[in-house]
């Protein structure tokens, strides 16, 4: 599943999942998912969050926008 060339160069942070989803989205793959339950303590920081979050907004953009680009 991990032999495509792609994913060291996916980001190292909290969109990583983003980048791997959306790569085996493209490459046709089949997948699971099931919830899972995380939580942040350090909830004081929202620039953080804030800052991930338009982060992976711009992950979708570039997706949908630009897909040779993304890819």
């Amino acid at each position: 599943m991990f032999t495509d060339r792609s994913v060291p160069h996916y980001a190292d942070d909290l969109r990583f999942n983003n980048f791997l989803l959306l790569g085996l989205f493209d490459a046709g793959r089949s997948i699971l998912l099931f919830p899972i339950s995380w939580r942040e303590d350090d909830q004081g920081r929202n620039v953080k969050t804030t800052s991930q979050a338009l982060k992976t907004l711009a992950i979708r953009r570039d997706y949908w926008l630009r897909p040779v680009r993304f890819r």
